[in-house]
């Protein structure tokens, strides 16, 4: 699942770039909640910087990645 922080008036621009890094899972993007309610949801210890991604592994944990993704980010171990 991919969360996008920006508007939702920017949604064709984010599934372009989604489907430029071949991402093939369900998208979504913020609504009118204020966008800091909506980071500590996702992310209590989160201070907004992006863009912000996280990897999780099998067993659940979850590892917070700060900056451009690329594909080569996105096939690391």
């Amino acid at each position: 699942m991919t969360v996008a922080t920006d508007s939702m008036a920017d949604a064709a621009q984010i599934e372009a770039r989604l489907a430029q890094l071949g991402v093939k899972s369900e998208s979504y993007a913020y609504s009118d909640a204020p966008p800091e309610a909506l980071r500590f949801a996702i992310d209590p210890a989160w201070l907004g910087e992006k863009p912000r991604a996280y990897r999780y592994a099998a067993g659940g944990a979850r590892t917070p990645v700060t900056g451009v993704l690329d594909v080569d980010r996105l096939l690391a171990p």
